[in-house]
């Protein structure tokens, strides 16, 4: 399986890692979603069971299939199937231009084509300039970026954990390179996601779905977040998560909806 994923409800954080990662196996990056509290003991055990996957985690609403929560363990597992290079870009708040030479290193490892490689970045504060710092590179190989930031109040609050240390006021990416397969990514304004993947897609795979917070609490309140939900449950194994603000190519950060399709029309 090149895309694994897990849940759990358990409150016990040690217990609940343990049940949504019965299924993996020799992961090479996780993403793993959980309450705020429990940030720094899931990224322990996680990073204790997995030691030579790349692993980032948040605290944020997470989707898996129909299924939405802010209080369960949500983790998404890729196999070797992928190339996986990580980085984090530091000082997001004053100059992010200073990790851009160890982020073009990470896109000329990843070895890109045109059509199976994106850019996924998660920050912990919303800004411009992170959108422009990345597409300077990103522009010029035609990779597609996709991601959002967590922060709501006080950005300095909010953390990421990246293999098991904890970082603030900074943004971590990720290349993605699908070896067996494509990555498509598309954006929508409204609940119709589903209707974009399957106009898009002929063979998706797996859905990763970017939401935004005002959106997804208007879709719930307009009783359509389920419908959303269920149309892209009926096309592919769904997982993903609820950011303040989302990114899409070279867009500055807003509240569109946006996602990634995996196909894998190669032979494993």
């Amino acid at each position: 399986m090149q895309i694994t994923i897990g849940r759990s409800g358990n409150s016990n954080i040690a217990v609940a890692v343990n049940e949504a990662t019965a299924n993996i196996r020799n992961p090479v990056f996780i993403i793993f979603m959980v309450p705020e509290n429990h940030l720094q003991e899931a990224s322990y055990h996680i990073c204790r069971n997995y030691p030579d996957a790349q692993v980032v985690g948040l605290s944020c609403m997470s989707y898996l299939g129909k299924f939405y929560s802010d209080s369960s363990c949500t983790i998404i597992a890729f196999d070797n199937t992928f190339v996986v290079q990580t980085g984090i870009i530091h000082k997001l708040s004053t100059c992010p231009l200073y990790s851009l030479t160890d982020f073009h290193q990470k896109l000329i490892n990843t070895d890109p084509g045109n059509t199976d490689t994106i850019c996924l970045c998660l920050a912990t504060q919303s800004d411009n300039r992170l959108s422009t710092t990345l597409n300077i590179e990103l522009d010029e190989h035609d990779i597609p970026l996709i991601g959002g930031s967590i922060a709501t109040g006080d950005s300095f609050d909010k953390c990421i954990f990246i293999n098991g240390n904890e970082y603030r006021d900074s943004a971590f990416y990720a290349f993605i390179r699908n070896t067996h397969g494509n990555i498509k990514v598309m954006r929508s304004r409204n609940e119709k996601i589903g209707e974009s993947v399957q106009n898009s897609s002929n063979n998706p795979g797996f859905i990763f779905l970017i939401n935004n917070a005002y959106k997804h609490a208007m879709f719930h309140q307009k009783h359509i977040l389920d419908r959303m939900l269920q149309s892209l449950t009926n096309l592919s194994m769904e997982a993903g998560m609820v950011m303040e603000d989302t990114l899409y190519k070279n867009l500055k950060p807003d509240k569109g909806i946006v996602c990634a399709v995996f196909e894998f029309d190669k032979e494993v």
